[in-house]
């Protein structure tokens, strides 16, 4: 059994420039399409985190203004009674 090694330098010469084909042709693909995807994909990502943080804000404000209107019921509350307990007099 003897090994033609002219067939396979030129086999292993076929497999290296077909690899080195898809190794341009990815990166070109990659230039051309992947990365600006890739940098959309990131733009959004940072504009969603900036609107979470943006409606966590909000969410801490209202429950501010919640607690701010409870108090202030009460005290309207409390008034009405005073006014009521005047006028009973």
């Amino acid at each position: 059994m003897t090994i033609d090694l002219h067939l396979i330098g030129t086999v292993l010469g076929i497999i290296l420039t077909f690899l080195g084909v898809v190794g341009m042709l990815g990166a070109w693909l990659n230039s051309l399409g992947l990365r600006p995807i890739k940098e959309v994909l990131y733009a959004i990502k940072e504009e969603l985190s900036s609107l979470n943080k943006e409606i966590e804000q909000s969410k801490e404000d209202r429950r501010h203004i919640d607690v701010r209107l409870s108090k202030v019921e009460e005290s309207a509350r409390l008034a009405h009674k005073r006014i009521d307990d005047i006028g009973r007099e």
